[in-house]
C-alpha cells in the first residue's frame, strides 16, 4: 500500500492530520496510540 494511502488511512481514524501538500502533523490521538495509551480498535473512521 502506497504511503498516501496509509496516511488517508490514519486522517480518517484521527490518528493524523493533513497539513496539505503531502504533509501531515500527529494528532493527541496518535501520540497517545504511539505511546501505549490508546488502542486502536476503539477507533472508528469517519
Amino acid at each position: 500500500m502506497p504511503i498516501n494511502a496509509r496516511c488517508k488511512t490514519l486522517v480518517a481514524y484521527g490518528l493524523v492530520v493533513s497539513l496539505g501538500n503531502g504533509v501531515y502533523d500527529i494528532t493527541r490521538e496518535g501520540e497517545q496510540y504511539l505511546a501505549g495509551e490508546l488502542d486502536a480498535r476503539t477507533l472508528d473512521a469517519d
